[in-house]
């Protein structure tokens, strides 16, 4: 139905303003309307400035109607025709404005001279025959009779020389809708008014009707050439959409219309010049656009849109099956579609290419287009080589048969398990894509189902068993995808094809194959710790397998580390006799960062009688992981209340030995680690840091009391201490040398420091060269005790000395007589290193006390030796030098 309006110089009219209220006094406004109006949310302040606009017009022989096509955004669109009126009554430049709102019966363009414009018909008098109460509202009209324009008259039109701006106009209608609305041009078209009305129906021509009666347009509009303000063919909306005064906050400016006529007689027609940013012109005296067109010569739909033929017709009504009835370029690819699937014999199909087109019909065409029928029957009778051609794309066409005609479910079936089990027992590089495509369809249920009865699976089940990783998984994910797809878990301990998949991945050695069964569970930790552990029971028998399902259950385990997980895992592993597995699952649990107290505890409670190997990896991992001295302290407390086996206890404790850093700090943390370490690090398994770090703790605090150290040194000496063969480069052995040798004073103290830091021999030479150059060194100091020290290592004994060495050759055993040999081997050495006349005298009295005449011999040796070098040493430094160049000028040489 259409509602009416009049608006014209009138008495007594209406208020559109204030719901059709009376509106009292002469002068133009809306002489009445349909009352059915008001209910359409109308924008009325829109439709009130539209109909008061007086279009051009020149008396008396510019009297042509002009047409005015609104589509507000608010309410229904506008239908004007604007008529002027020449001088009656005695007074120039009236004119009636009649309006029709709602959806027409047919394009806008075939209702101009159409009888039911017939406001103009009554006279001038007639609406002024209400003086005190407002005329009756008009009633509705079902729809408007046709006028004089035609698709022929069209089309004849344009067959004289005017297809290509034709085109060139449509075009430019495409570019504009696809703007935004506030960056929109419009198109004026230069022309007589029967010749723009003409050039509105040809352009309207190239769409559908819905579509057509979606483009706005004019015959002739006032100002239609101003570009500033809301003039012309300007307004503003605010956010709501209703038309609004310029300046209110978020308002936009729109266009009236897209398509907009002016008349050769139109005096403004002076004022009409080329404005590409808001217009462009169509000059019909020329028959040619005055605007840049983008190359639309690929384009097919624009050359049949000039025929007006039966072909033209054709498309007009392929386009009014789309369900979209605005402009796009859905217009263009719906006729393409069209033309392929129609046009083009099914033979010369390309499988691809064809579902495309048809899946655009189905997305973008109501469901009963008119080539249904045609379509269906095209599709139906080459299903199969389609398939065959390309399966992806003909599961396209079999859905679309099956919504289209009721395709038995039976027959679908069959066209699928032919194709696609096939293709999933043999292997196939589209298989993956297959299935994608059949779970977009609609008769995917009905597939899935049939996939998961017993005949169909124990294929796969086959399948399985002979099959690569990659067909493995492509058959899972078919499988796990039907349960999804007919909503269905899977009882994945008791599901044959689950467990098929899995034992395939254990013999192929293959993890990810056997993570693919566990995506079923949803993450279920229960579920896939039953599931494998069941798993791992039944081939244990198998080293090799066992294994590596184990790696597998730590790999699955560690995605959901917790330590109620752990606990369940372990007490799992106990309780299916797996016992050495749960060190394993301890192991993950301290590297994903459960604390370390927690993870001891469920040890202890796993393993309440530990055997001879138990415990060995896990606590390894543990002291591997610690970097603090509370966390080694720890270790050692958590170890002891473990009841491990000695042997693996005398393992870790020599293993954290090792990684002990230098701490030799009295009375404090460290040291009371190290001695807490001490009592379990055994001297005859390996080294000991703890006990040279204690040692050297003792001797640095007991620095000043002879009779202390003397103890201390003879109590260590009774184990010695194995150190490691870079003993010499250590922090411990440079705090020996430089702190601790220079506050001995006794030859017993400093042999017997010697004697306790057993470590190879190479290394042991080093460290005994390093001693030896530090007392020399200090020999200015204490001269006495480097020629004891000397005098010893020649085997002499001096007599204040010898109950002291006497008592330490008892303890000493065969160790005094290394260390000897050792200083003897570095005694040329020495001599040569600091030699001096002080020293000569020095070691010369030492000796004289030793009465031992090859000790001297060698002894004087070794001086002579050492002083020739000594000699040629000094005489080539430059005061030597300069010293023989003035002995050579005494002498007169040159």
């Amino acid at each position: 139905m259409l509602n009416e309006l009049i608006y014209t110089r009138c008495g007594v009219g209406r208020d559109i303003l204030k719901n059709g209220a009376t509106q009292m006094g002469e002068g133009l406004k809306v002489y009445s309307c349909s009352e059915d109006l008001f209910k359409e949310g109308a924008d009325f302040p829109f439709i009130k400035s539209i109909v008061a606009v007086r279009h051009p017009f020149q008396e008396p022989d510019f009297m042509n109607d002009a047409y005015l096509y609104y589509i507000p955004e608010k309410g229904s669109p506008l239908f004007a025709n604007f008529h002027p009126i020449p001088e009656a009554m005695g007074r120039p430049g009236n004119f009636i404005s009649q309006i029709f709102s709602g959806d027409l019966n047919g394009y806008p363009c075939e209702f101009f001279g159409s009888s039911d414009w017939d406001a103009k018909s009554k006279p001038e008098t007639y609406y002024y025959g209400f003086e005190k109460k407002a005329p009756d509202f008009l009633p509705q009209r079902k729809n408007l009779s046709k006028g004089k324009i035609t698709f022929e008259k069209a089309g004849e039109f344009i067959s004289q020389g005017r297809a290509e701006a034709l085109k060139a106009s449509v075009s430019f209608v495409f570019q504009q809708f696809a703007a935004a609305p506030e960056d929109r041009k419009y198109l004026i078209i230069k022309d007589t008014t029967e010749n723009i009305e003409l050039w509105i129906a040809a352009i309207e021509y190239a769409f559908s009707v819905k579509i057509a009666c979606s483009i706005p347009f004019a015959t002739r509009m006032a100002d239609i050439t101003a570009t500033g303000g809301t003039t012309g063919n300007r307004y503003v909306v605010n956010a709501s959409g209703f038309s609004c005064p310029v300046g209110e906050e978020g308002s936009k400016k729109r266009l009236k219309v897209i398509i907009a006529g002016i008349d050769l007689r139109d005096k403004n027609i002076a004022n009409l010049k080329s404005l590409p940013a808001y217009y462009c012109i169509l000059d019909g005296t020329q028959k040619k656009a005055l605007f840049e067109v983008p190359d639309i010569s690929a384009v097919g739909y624009y050359s049949v849109i000039t025929k007006f033929d039966q072909e033209h017709l054709e498309l007009l009504k392929v386009i009014s099956e789309l369900k979209n009835s605005s402009v796009s370029n859905s217009i263009f690819e719906v006729w393409e579609a069209y033309n392929y699937l129609i046009k083009t014999p099914a033979n010369s199909w390309q499988t691809g290419e064809a579902a495309k087109h048809l899946v655009y019909i189905k997305k973008n065409l109501n469901s009963n287009y008119f080539f249904r029928e045609t379509l269906y029957k095209k599709i139906y009778s080459n299903i199969e080589n389609f398939i065959k051609q390309d399966e992806a794309s003909g599961y396209k066409f079999l859905d679309w048969l099956r919504e289209s005609g009721g395709l038995d479910e039976n027959k679908i079936c069959d066209f699928i398990i032919g194709f696609f089990i096939n293709k999933l027992k043999t292997g196939s590089s589209g298989l993956d894509a297959s299935w994608e495509e059949i779970k977009k369809q609609s008769f995917a249920l009905i597939v899935a189902d049939k996939i998961l009865e017993k005949p169909i699976l124990d294929l796969l089940i086959e399948a399985i068993s002979k099959s690569d990783k990659k067909r493995v998984l492509q058959i899972l994910s078919v499988y796990t995808g039907c349960l999804k797809i007919i909503q269905r878990s899977s009882p994945i301990e008791k599901d044959e094809i689950q467990i098929a998949a899995f034992s395939r991945g254990i013999a192929l050695e293959d993890m990810e194959l056997l993570k693919g069964p566990l995506d079923e569970l949803g993450g279920n930790t229960d579920r896939v710790r039953n599931f494998i552990f069941s798993i791992a029971k039944k081939i244990e028998g198998d080293q090799k397998q066992s294994d590596f399902i184990w790696r597998f259950i730590l790999d699955v385990f560690a995605a959901s580390i917790s330590e109620t997980n752990i606990r369940s895992f372990c007490s799992n592993a106990i309780d299916l006799k797996f016992p050495e597995r749960v060190e394993d699952i301890l192991v993950k649990g301290l590297v994903s960062g459960i604390k370390p107290g927690v993870l001891c505890q469920i040890f202890r409670e796993a393993y309440k009688d530990p055997g001879d190997n138990d415990g060995l990896k896990f606590f390894k991992w543990y002291i591997e992981k610690a970097d603090s001295v509370n966390s080694y302290s720890q270790i050692i407390d958590e170890i002891n209340a473990s009841n491990l086996h000695e042997r693996v206890c005398a393992v870790l404790y020599h293993l954290m030995d090792k990684k002990m850093p230098v701490l030799v700090k009295p009375r404090s943390l460290e040291a009371d680690l190290e001695r807490k370490l001490k009592r379990y690090a055994k001297s005859d398994v390996d080294c000991s840091n703890a006990a040279a770090g204690i040692l050297l703790c003792d001797l640095v605090s007991y620095v000043g009391n002879k009779g202390k150290i003397n103890k201390l040194l003879e109590k260590n000496l009774k184990d010695s201490i194995t150190v490691n063969a870079d003993f010499p480069k250590t922090e411990y052995c440079d705090i020996l040398i430089h702190k601790i040798i220079p506050t001995l004073d006794m030859v017993s103290q400093q042999l017997t420091v010697l004697c306790i830091y057993q470590c190879p021999d190479a290394a042991f030479d080093t460290f005994v060269c390093l001693y030896l150059d530090k007392i020399v060194s200090n020999g200015n100091k204490n001269p006495n005790l480097l020629i004891n020290l000397l005098a010893i290592s020649m085997n002499i004994n001096p007599n204040e000395d010898k109950p002291m060495l006497e008592n330490l050759g008892k303890v000493f055993g065969g160790k005094l007589t290394g260390i000897k040999n050792k200083i003897h081997k570095y005694f040329p050495l020495l001599i040569g290193k600091y030699y001096s006349e002080k020293f000569i005298s020095v070691l010369r009295t030492g000796v004289a006390k030793c009465r031992n005449e090859n000790i001297s011999e060698e002894l004087e040796k070794h001086l002579a030796k050492a002083k020739a070098e000594y000699e040629k040493k000094r005489q080539n430094s430059p005061l030597g030098l300069f010293k023989q160049l003035f002995k050579a000028k005494d002498k007169g040489e040159n």
